[in-house]
């Protein structure tokens, strides 16, 4: 009788045991999921590791733990306990995001070889997965941290043509603008190590023959040298002087298309100036009576214009700017008087006879 009354207290002990710990397990991760919805990693792992070891048997609950170890930067436990997950859950449905986690840990461990390890085993798994493009980028991203820049390159490009509306493509791009700078930067650097090896090597010719040149006393040697330099020097300063007057003939130059330009328009004016006075010569001019200065004389009432002689417009006085820019207008305009005098003699015969 006492030993059944023992089993029974046994018994009621152990499922209140075992109801205590499935609340607190409750409790746990519900703390554990609001302290994940508010990013405070540190209280999710607490909460999330308290939960796991509770009950071990919550896929859900390692992923969650896994996530918060990440985010919270704790690389080297997500990385245990993804193994710990791949071993429990190998049929999970969060297998493929475990395996993609680990790959990622292994990468912010600098463990890049075995990242791309991991994340190629994935692509190759699950080629149809919405992680990825994802996967290749932190392959990439490997790649470019060891400074394998064409291999990395090749990925990034692939992931700007194949899959342009990921997430990653934007990334992609920006790691394709580093890469392009770093080649600029490595070809410079290269030109620079040749020109400095080159450098080197021409300034240890030159002291070994100076050394060499003094060692042996070769006063010939020193003279022709000095030679040399002064027939340089020469060679420089006639180069600066033929450079000089290439400078004053092209000036020259300058200065010579301009006065032709002058010249030019000087004789269009000219040229304008003697047609208009052949053309005055034979017929009067009439222009409108607001042109025609008030004092010429030679008004026309009830025609609305003004007819006057080219002798008016060649008695006009030249303007004084004028006449500093077209000094050959008035020796037209005395020319244009003789000729006016000459019609006008001719034109008094014809009326006489």
């Amino acid at each position: 009788m006492k030993r059944i009354l023992c089993l029974c207290i046994c018994s009621i002990w152990l499922l209140c045991v075992s109801t205590v710990s499935a609340s607190e397990n409750e409790m746990a991760l519900l703390q554990g999921y609001e302290a994940f919805r508010s990013e405070d990693w540190v209280s999710a792992l607490f909460f999330f590791r308290r939960a796991v070891n509770t009950t071990s048997d919550s896929e859900e609950t390692w992923y969650m733990l896994i996530l918060s170890e990440m985010f919270a930067g704790e690389y080297s436990s997500a990385i245990d306990d993804c193994d710990r997950f791949v071993m429990q859950f190998p049929s999970s449905n969060y297998y493929p995001l475990v395996l993609y986690q680990r790959g990622r840990a292994l990468y912010y461990q600098q463990q890049f070889d075995d990242s791309v390890v991991q994340l190629t085993e994935f692509c190759h798994l699950y080629p149809e997965h919405e992680l990825y493009p994802a996967a290749l980028f932190w392959i990439a991203e490997s790649f470019f941290s060891e400074y394998n820049y064409s291999a990395a390159k090749a990925l990034y490009e692939r992931i700007v043509s194949d899959f342009p509306y990921d997430a990653k493509a934007a990334d992609s791009q920006s790691r394709l603008r580093d890469i392009g700078q770093a080649e600029r930067e490595e070809k410079l650097l290269y030109l620079l190590k040749v020109t400095g090896e080159e450098y080197l090597a021409a300034k240890e010719s030159y002291e070994k023959q100076l050394r060499q040149y003094q060692a042996d006393g070769s006063d010939g040697v020193y003279e022709q040298l000095k030679k040399r330099s002064s027939e340089l020097e020469a060679l420089h300063a006639e180069l600066e002087q033929m450079l000089q007057k290439n400078i004053d003939l092209e000036n020259q130059i300058s200065a010579l298309e301009e006065q032709n330009k002058l010249l030019q328009l000087s004789a269009e004016e000219a040229r304008k100036i003697a047609v208009d006075v052949v053309n005055a010569g034979q017929q009067s001019v009439s222009v409108p009576s607001e042109v025609i200065p008030a004092d010429t004389g030679a008004l026309q009432s009830g025609t609305g214009t003004e007819s006057f002689e080219l002798g008016d417009i060649i008695k006009e006085e030249t303007p004084v700017g004028v006449k500093n820019l077209y000094p050959e207008l008035e020796e037209l305009k005395r020319k244009a008087a003789e000729l006016l005098q000459l019609i006008e003699e001719n034109s008094a015969k014809g009326t006489q006879e």
